[in-house]
């Protein structure tokens, strides 16, 4: 379109020309302006109907304002107005959204924009203005474009629009749904006053990543290298109805939110990790390792991340810590091995490297006669071989029943019972290790009434009380 036929100054078309490149992404995103434009005026429905030569777009809303309307006419209407006027018309437009009005008529031969009783027709010919007896409720724009934009449309409106709440029609068909959120570990849902959102932790990569939506739309991706290594994805959708230049007020809110939330997930893990599946605990745990070290073991020494001879994840850094004192470090094994103790942990290259180098504690491979107890401690094993393994044992209480009849089902190598005395492992002369739980133990007790209020997690409490027996056997 010609400079003459609307009288815009070169300076500010060129001016305006910029703005229309920086809103619209691609040939098609001047549809996803349309729908932010008409999401301001509270639509019950929108419409697009997409055709080979032209687009049809509709929302039943609020009509186009009579000072937008006056803003469009001034800018191109027939008669010439001063530079500084225009500019301060532009500058308002663009406030209310209305560049994406204003913009079909610098980017497309034909545009025709129908609202209330007043119409607007751009063609080659030039732009012009009526008033209609004809009444539009909220407004109507018929677009002639390139049949080769067809195919990209429904694309790029259901990537960026489809988790509007407003119904949105495409060639009559709803693409509305809720903003997808899925192949996260663990996730948490919020809202404030501002928008809502979510984080969570993803199954896969190593980059955090935010997606950013206003009113549903899809305005801007983030991704990043976690400075504390707190791998996270999230989304926050803001309510803010106003218009911001470059989203400034919905992204700073959006990222403090997403940052406040993110602790609040990784200090949920202590409670949702023994609940996981297995593939899901190593990447956990991968990213685990990986945080800071100072404080590590203070906020991840009790969850447990390390493995048993024969159970995956039963250990925790402060079960290893114990073997400490037991075998002046801490032993491991890198393969099962039938003849370790039960309380000898199997240990991946990762673990091994993460507690030597990073946390600086004692690690050495389990060597069997090697790491074997003193001569008076061996003898008293013996001695013991031959003893009763029932005599020390009591009377199991009636609400303690099943929780030992769970603890000694499918355990081949050890048999739980009750004592007076201390707790300890005692090996018998059939091959197996009797483990003697002291009822004075409180440590013993609170494990008992966890595993009857939690029986989900027999394999990680059978093991903290192989551990407790360990410790205090001489």
């Amino acid at each position: 379109m010609r400079e003459s036929e609307y009288h815009l100054s070169i300076d500010l078309e060129a001016e305006l020309r910029k703005i229309t490149r920086n809103q619209h992404l691609n040939r098609v995103h001047y549809l996803v302006q349309l729908i932010r434009h008409a999401v301001l005026l509270e639509p019950r429905e929108i419409h697009v109907h997409s055709r080979r030569r032209q687009v049809e777009f509709s929302q039943d809303g609020r009509a186009v304002s009579a000072a937008e309307w006056q803003l469009l006419e001034l800018l191109f209407g027939r008669h010439r107005v001063p530079a500084d006027t225009q500019q301060q018309a532009l500058s308002r437009l663009e406030e209310r959204y209305g560049i994406a009005l204003l913009s079909l008529v610098l980017t497309f031969p034909e545009v025709y924009i129908g609202s209330g009783t007043r119409r607007l027709a751009a063609t080659t010919a030039g732009v012009e203005f009526q008033i209609s007896e004809n009444h539009v409720a909220g407004y109507r724009v018929t677009v002639i474009r390139p049949a080769a934009f067809r195919a990209d449309e429904e694309r790029e409106i259901r990537y960026f629009c489809s988790g509007m709440e407003v119904p949105l029609y495409f060639n009559g068909e709803r693409i509305n749904q809720a903003i997808p959120f899925t192949g996260q570990i663990l996730a948490r849902r919020f809202a404030d006053d501002f928008g809502r959102g979510a984080v969570g932790i993803p199954g896969s990569g190593d980059l955090c990543a935010y997606d950013f939506f206003k009113n549903g739309i899809r305005f801007g991706i983030k991704q990043f290298i976690p400075a504390d290594g707190r791998i996270v994805r999230g989304i926050w959708d803001s309510c803010l109805r106003d218009y911001e230049r470059q989203y400034r007020a919905s992204i700073q809110h959006g990222e403090a939110q997403q940052r406040r939330q993110t602790a609040r997930l990784y200090g949920a893990l202590r409670r949702q990790f023994v609940a996981l599946d297995g593939p899901d605990k190593l990447r956990i745990k991968k990213i685990l390792l990986g945080l800071d070290r100072d404080s590590w073991r203070a906020n991840w020494g009790d969850i447990p991340l390390f493995h048993a001879q024969a159970y995956e994840f039963c250990f925790s850094l402060e079960n290893l810590l114990r073997l400490k004192i037991r075998y002046g470090g801490i032993p491991f094994t890198a393969q099962p091995d039938a003849s370790a103790p039960a309380d000898v942990p199997r240990l991946l290259p990762e673990d091994v490297y993460f507690l030597r180098n990073d946390l600086a504690e004692p690690v050495r491979l389990y060597q069997g006669g090697c790491d074997r107890p003193s001569i008076r401690r061996r003898l008293r094993r013996w001695l013991d071989r031959y003893r009763p393994p029932v005599q020390e044992a009591v009377a199991v209480p009636a609400r303690l029943g099943w929780v030992m009849e769970r603890l000694n089902h499918d355990d081949q190598r050890h048999r739980f019972c009750l004592c007076r005395g201390a707790s300890r492992i005692v090996p018998d002369r059939r091959g197996f290790d009797v483990v003697y739980l002291s009822l004075q133990s409180m440590a013993v007790r609170r494990l008992l009434d966890r595993l009857a209020r939690e029986p989900h997690q027999l394999t990680a409490i059978r093991y903290a009380l192989l551990s407790l027996a360990a410790a205090t056997t001489p």
